[in-house]
């Protein structure tokens, strides 16, 4: 009953939680103005004093010989076709990604740099700030979700913590939210892909810093693109770093924006860990969220059922390693999922695969959908029951839970063209 009454609750609640929380920062950013302002250094007390807003303002600025940077990828256009879906009209936060700019990409190499990243409740990396040798933030090296210049939290801390210091080349891979799934394949690994572009290897680099390399996904794929582990340094255990070389890629595309370079690279790289199947394992795959913490399908058993008289199986992708992983999807000829990182690997499906990705009405986050179109995938959607959000008013609650219509998921087959199962087992 408690949940319910939260989960009613929170539309109205978040759009105040955010004013109360940019206000209380803007305040403590205010009070530690004369310490920004004061000559003692971050790296003891006290915010970054100042911020270059472009990698030509500070290489302009900047005397120490080796300070460089390389532009890797140029703005690209990106269009996309109209999904196909059973809705009445394809939504409008899909919409606004028919038309969209890659970001350009660059390779900076910053003597005596430092980074420093703050992580939320759950040990993720909410911000991320990549600092210069004169102790100002270079902003286009550094993130934090819809905040960029001097709303970046590094000018809200009093205090960066000890610094941890590394001698040699250290190349930077901090990413937000680098720890999860699909931010680790999509976000961070490419960026070993923009060091190549920039005429940089790995073997040249001392240390290789990293949100964490704990997990096991980390582990493999890190294995796979030629990454020593004995070079991590894991930013869970020094979350502020100065090397006596910096080598930061920036982000190789927006999220959800990838351009063609970045899934040629990482599907060129991580292709070599495919591992054979079953041949028992159907091409007909359904996704299933039933081990997440959050955004379950409230009536899984009712969505697989429906799905196995069609020839699919659901598979848990935790429970497999990550080769078996990459070939299940390289082996699909049509994917059923809800909205989640399960879907990272599209770009390992071959051309013309059918997708049909389903999502919470509170909750639409169309990066799949770009990354479908990207891979050249034939991608579909629709909506869970329940209250959806107002157009232009996007509260991004991504934890509520998806209840499928059984109605509109076989409409959804249907316009996929996907036949039920013959008595022979085999499809229609």
């Amino acid at each position: 009953m408690l949940q319910q009454i939260k989960t009613t609750l929170r539309p109205y609640i978040r759009p105040y939680q955010r004013m109360y929380r940019t206000g209380k920062k803007d305040l403590k950013k205010l009070l530690l103005l004369p310490l920004r302002l004061s000559p003692i250094s971050s790296e003891k007390m006290g915010p970054p004093k100042g911020l270059y807003r472009s990698l030509e303002a500070w290489k302009q600025a900047t005397t120490t010989p080796g300070a460089d940077f390389v532009q890797i990828a140029e703005v690209q256009p990106l269009e996309r076709p109209v999904p196909a879906t059973i809705e009445p009209e394809v939504h409008w936060l899909i919409k606004k990604e028919f038309f969209r700019e890659s970001i350009p990409a660059y390779v900076a190499t910053i003597p005596h740099g430092r980074v420093w990243v703050k992580h939320n409740n759950l040990k993720q990396v909410d911000s991320i700030a990549i600092l210069s040798e004169d102790d100002k933030l270079i902003d286009p090296l550094s993130y934090q979700f819809k905040v960029n210049g001097f709303r970046h939290a590094v000018f809200g801390e009093a205090k960066l913590g000890p610094v941890h210091h590394l001698e040699g080349k250290a190349l930077c891979l901090a990413s937000m939210k680098g720890e999860m799934f699909f931010h680790w394949i999509l976000e961070v690994l490419p960026r070993i892909g923009s060091l190549e572009r920039a005429g940089l290897s790995l073997e040249e680099m001392d240390h290789v810093i990293v949100n964490s390399g704990k997990s096991r996904f980390m582990k493999d794929t890190l294995a796979m693109v030629g990454v020593p582990l004995e070079k991590l340094v894991d930013m869970q255990e020094h979350p502020h770093i100065k090397a006596s070389e910096l080598v930061v890629p920036s982000m190789p595309a927006g999220t959800g924006n990838y351009t063609p370079w970045v899934l040629e690279w990482l599907h060129e790289r991580l292709s070599p860990g495919m591992a054979t199947l079953d041949e028992s394992v159907s091409p007909f795959v359904y996704i299933s969220r039933a081990k997440a913490q959050f955004r379950n399908v409230t009536n899984e058993p009712e969505v697989i059922d429906l799905l196995s008289r069609y020839g699919f199986q659901a598979h848990q992708l935790e429970t497999m390693s990550y080769a078996e992983q990459t070939t299940l999807f390289a082996q699909a000829k049509v994917i059923v999922a809800p909205h989640g990182a399960g879907l990272t690997h599209l770009f390992f499906c071959e051309p013309g695969t059918q997708i049909i990705e389903f999502y919470d009405p509170m909750y639409i986050n169309a990066c799949f959908y770009s990354l479908a179109n990207a891979s050249q995938l034939s991608y579909s959607y629709f909506l869970g029951e329940g209250k959806g959000m107002k157009e232009g008013v996007n509260l991004e609650l991504n934890e509520g839970n998806i209840t499928v219509s059984i109605e509109k998921l076989e409409k959804m087959l249907e316009l996929a063209e996907v036949k039920p199962l013959e008595p022979t087992g085999r499809v229609s």
